[in-house]
């Protein structure tokens, strides 16, 4: 991210944008680019589903941090649960294990959790993370555009916006 005042990073993907356009409620800019996730058709692609996982990823150490205490991940997600107004992620343990397992923990069980439930439980994790961090549009979109070049490193690809 860039520290200095050099040219802010912006996302360049779809899902970036998308994403960028959520944390940010812009509901006709996220409705314009729902069009063009996953080429169209209903549900996520894997490698859209990698930029959002990444996001959580990220947002969720600027969060809680290094050093965390796991009852405050079993808070945030019950916070989660609430505010998003469902089941995210299939149950509170799950959505649980999804934050941790975000915060990078191993020994956490996320294979059950269908990629749908994924992706909007990282979605919403990481849009109420950053909203409760105070972040601006500037450090919103530096961190989406951290989590797509992650997704690229990890062998994702996305599809670029200008495409």
């Amino acid at each position: 991210m860039s520290e200095s005042g050099s040219v802010m990073s912006l996302p360049r993907t779809v899902i970036g944008a998308w994403l960028v356009a959520m944390m940010l409620r812009q509901p006709e800019v996220r409705r314009q680019l729902s069009a063009r996730l996953n080429d169209g058709r209903p549900g996520w692609s894997d490698d859209e589903a990698a930029v959002v996982k990444a996001a959580c990823e990220l947002a969720m150490r600027a969060y809680f941090g290094a050093e965390y205490d796991v009852r405050d991940v079993t808070a945030f997600a019950s916070q989660l649960r609430e505010a998003a107004g469902e089941n995210l992620a299939g149950g509170l343990m799950r959505l649980e294990a999804l934050l941790r397992s975000a915060l990078g923990e191993s020994d956490v069980d996320v294979a059950g959790i269908a990629l749908d439930a994924k992706v909007k439980s990282y979605a919403v994790a990481t849009g109420i993370a950053l909203h409760q961090l105070g972040f601006v549009e500037r450090r919103v979109g530096e961190l989406v555009a951290e989590a797509e070049a992650l997704a690229f490193e990890r062998g994702n690809n996305p599809p670029l916006a200008s495409t």
